[in-house]
């Protein structure tokens, strides 16, 4: 009778190394893939809960930048809604970031900046109330389109 593949043992059969040459085969194989799983795993983790929420950050703080370019606080009573609603968004946001990373680094620093914050957010919100107030009466530029 002809077996084929008689010699042949599947990997699930065999639990430990019968030569000391597999064996050690084994071991590099575990160090090459903690040397590359370990430091990939942490660079993924970086990526994720510290580069990602700090590019996010810095995306609403230049939009807002650009917003406040455009619309100075002595003019911002004359922004369209769109904008102004955009804008005390993009400021939740950034508070919301701020807090959460402060809560996490459980230090004080940056509590001026969270008041500026909280100050710029009445303000938008203010002249948020009065083009929705402006736009109602009928008074406005329409700054809904």
């Amino acid at each position: 009778m002809l077996l084929l593949g008689g010699g042949f043992v599947p990997l699930s059969g065999r639990s430990w190394p019968d030569t000391p040459q597999e064996a050690l085969a084994r071991v590099i194989f575990l160090i090459i893939l903690a040397a590359v799983v370990i430091p990939a795993a942490c660079w993924v983790w970086w990526w994720f809960n510290t580069n990602r929420p700090s590019a996010y950050r810095r995306g609403l703080e230049r939009e807002s930048a650009e917003f406040r370019v455009r619309w100075p606080d002595d003019q911002l009573s004359g922004a369209p809604y769109r904008e102004l609603d955009k804008e005390a968004q993009r400021c939740w946001s950034l508070l919301l970031l701020l807090e959460e990373r402060q809560s996490d680094m459980r230090r004080n620093q940056g509590s001026d900046s969270l008041a500026a914050l909280r100050h710029r957010i009445d303000t938008v919100v203010a002249a948020l109330n009065a083009a929705a107030a402006r736009d109602r009466s009928g008074t406005g530029a329409g700054g809904f389109g």
